[in-house]
């Protein structure tokens, strides 16, 4: 019988499914985002937010949320940054006042690093103090997601590992069994039909070597126990 090959739409879907895995705990991870667009609106315009109040409707824009995209400016990562659209109130219903353009003489006093086209589109300057309690709070959350991310990333890497180390499924599924459950039906159908010959043991060692099997393994436990 013909044995099972690795395909690029295999190996493209098996890599897919890898990824897919981590889907549940960035979401959870991602599920209750900081809010401080009022503290953001209040700390920026300061005492002009009550002027802007004194003014009758139509002499300003105005919005429920804040488009915010994380900060930039002396020593921080950028790369960490999570951009969230934040509302001024649970229901979406409280609006706040701005004005018509925000310029680029405008970021340093409203302590911005930059504004987008949109008004409401902020990355925050994080040399300001005035933000210094956003910023540690917003490091802790990103980090969590992030964290996650190098886990999907490094999983994904190890499975495209295994599966390209083998052009055929039977010795791939000997050096690692829990390859199995990345598979489509299609697949585990046709494998369970072919009379596989070729030992892997000398493959599966060499690979063992680079790869921590036991540690992709964890991974695919572990969100079978959290379906």
């Amino acid at each position: 019988m013909a044995t099972v090959r690795f395909s690029d739409a295999m190996r493209s879907d098996i890599t897919y499914k890898a990824g897919r895995m981590f889907d549940d705990r960035l979401r959870e991870a991602r599920e209750n985002p900081p809010n401080w667009a009022g503290n953001i609106y209040d700390l920026a315009f300061g005492e002009n937010v009550a002027k802007m109040n004194g003014f009758p409707d139509g002499y300003f824009d105005t919005d429920n949320d804040i488009n915010f995209y994380g900060f930039e400016g002396g020593t921080w990562n950028k790369d960490i940054n999570e951009s969230l659209r934040m509302y001024f109130s649970e229901d979406k219903t409280g609006v706040r006042r701005f004005p018509h353009d925000i310029t680029d003489l405008d970021h340093a006093t409203l302590g911005l690093h930059a504004s987008s086209s949109s008004n409401y589109g902020w990355t925050l300057d994080a040399t300001d103090p005035r933000w210094n309690n956003i910023k540690e709070e917003y490091k802790k959350y990103c980090r969590k997601i992030n964290k996650l991310e190098q886990e999907q990333k490094a999983f994904v890497d190890g499975v495209k590992e295994v599966i390209n180390a083998y052009s055929t499924l039977a010795p791939a599924l000997k050096a690692w069994p829990a390859l199995w459950d990345l598979i489509s039906e299609e697949k585990k159908d046709k494998h369970r039909e072919v009379v596989e010959r070729r030992k892997a043991s000398d493959t599966a060692a060499g690979l063992a070597e680079e790869v921590d099997l036991s540690k992709l393994t964890g991974q695919v436990t572990a969100n079978k126990l959290t379906r």
